[in-house]
């Protein structure tokens, strides 16, 4: 992201990075996190941090390893729509 204005003047620019760390489990909760594990991120008075935590209640049906199961909704879609961009292959 980025961000400007005019202060004094002059304009000011900056840029926001942020990448973060996505881990779905069973298609039933996702967690989503900026933190990396060094002190920077865990000591707690230098980077601003996030973590979102999705335990995702509304079912549909799915399959994990061949079998039929149920999945979040949410989270079931959120993992197909992230494969498809990373890998560029459509799902059905």
């Amino acid at each position: 992201m980025c961000n400007d204005d005019i202060l004094m003047g002059r304009l000011i620019t900056e840029i926001i990075y942020v990448h973060s760390k996505l881990m779905i489990i069973d298609d039933r909760m996702a967690i989503c996190d900026s933190k990396n594990i060094n002190d920077r991120s865990l000591v707690g008075n230098r980077d601003s941090e996030f973590c979102i935590v999705i335990n995702d209640l509304e079912e549909e049906d799915g399959r994990l390893n061949e079998e039929a199961v149920l999945v979040g909704k949410f989270c079931s879609s959120w993992c197909k729509k992230i494969f498809e961009y990373v890998s560029y292959v459509k799902l059905p």
